[in-house]
């Protein structure tokens, strides 16, 4: 079950899907290969956390109100029992809304799961790329919240995940 919980988190929610129903007529949007110090850091810092399974560093950069979420996760994680996540990402493209925002990762991550005690080949990496910093892939995209006390926090939202 941890596994399941896993994995939906490291597809759906490491980049924390979220669907945006309000859009004013004039976000702004910036393109950058460089972490700025709002929405886009918090993002940027936030996937990398996770993609080293660094649940510590991940667990404050989410909306307090769904920290128990990602706490569940770490809880359930021992050695071994995660697949490997290797990478190199950079901050694509952020769009901020007054209080929200969403910001597109680029570059690639691949996971290696754990060798099997049985299998004698060496693990398999799966990779995902992306270059498009106006992607909509809910792998490389992350959706954030503004607050007035804690500033901008990744917000989980599992239920987008079944959205186009």
């Amino acid at each position: 079950m941890t596994a399941l919980l896993t994995g939906a988190l490291l597809v759906t929610g490491v980049i924390a899907c979220g669907d945006r129903t309000s859009v004013s007529k004039s976000p702004v949007s910036r393109s950058s290969n460089v972490a700025d110090s709002g929405s886009g850091r918090v993002a940027l810092e936030y996937m990398r956390a996770i993609a080293r399974g660094d649940f510590k560093a991940a667990i404050p950069l989410v909306a307090p109100s769904q920290r128990a979420i990602l706490e569940a996760v770490a809880l359930g994680q021992g050695p071994g029992t995660l697949p490997a996540v290797t990478g190199e990402v950079s901050l694509g493209e952020v769009v901020e809304d007054g209080d929200s925002a969403t910001v597109s990762i680029l570059g690639k991550m691949c996971r290696t799961g754990p060798a099997s005690a049985k299998s004698t080949s060496a693990p398999v990496a799966d990779c995902v790329e992306n270059h498009d910093p106006k992607t909509h892939s809910p792998v490389f995209v992350v959706h954030l919240a503004k607050d007035k006390k804690t500033g901008w926090n990744v917000v989980l939202n599992f239920g987008a995940t079944d959205q186009p």
